[in-house]
């Protein structure tokens, strides 16, 4: 009797089956976010534009729990909050490196897992901002927060993106901190 497959091959099998599946679902998570921060700039950016210095907002809510949601257009040339503003050009070639470097290290030298959907966030948020800068010649920022009367810096997908990749990174350094502390002789 001839068993040519043996339990070991049917588990790397399966093992490189969920790794094309996971790749899989990163690629259309990065697609899906990419167009969909895409779009909501070209849809704002195209509304506002006969008004681009008016600061118009559209409510989206208002105090639900005190908190109010509007959809406003903000330019911004800078980096976050509008940091380094007269710095757009060196902004986007640091930008466009830190990408090429955050890919190549996913792609080739990420051997963690858990790291890998939030460094994924940051350098598809990246990549839209820097699209913004070819497609308009600033970032299109649009969401703006208020929580109990107070603003929040206005934002746009790719910033959340970043965001909650910097936040899942985090979470993620303090559950490996907390699991090394447990196996850790005292």
């Amino acid at each position: 009797m001839c068993d040519s497959e043996s339990p070991r091959t049917d588990g790397k099998r399966a093992a490189l089956k969920s790794k094309y599946l996971f790749i899989t679902a990163l690629c259309l998570l990065a697609v899906s976010l990419l167009s969909l921060d895409i779009w909501t700039k070209y849809a704002v950016y195209s509304s506002f534009k006969e008004s681009l210095f008016s600061f118009e907002e559209y409510p989206v809510f208002r105090h639900f729990f005190g908190i109010d949601l509007s959809i406003t257009y903000t330019a911004n040339t800078g980096a976050a909050w509008g940091m380094l503003s007269s710095w757009q050009n060196t902004l986007l070639i640091i930008r466009m490196i830190a990408v090429i470097g955050l890919l190549a290290y996913i792609l080739f030298y990420n051997h963690i897992i858990g790291r890998t959907l939030p460094l994924m966030l940051i350098a598809i948020g990246a990549i839209g901002n820097i699209l913004d800068y070819f497609i308009y010649g600033h970032v299109v920022d649009m969401f703006l927060f208020t929580f109990w009367g107070h603003p929040f810096a206005v934002f746009n997908v790719a910033d959340a993106a970043i965001s909650i990749g910097v936040l899942l990174l985090c979470l993620n350094a303090l559950k490996t901190n907390q699991t090394h502390a447990k196996h850790t002789p005292s």
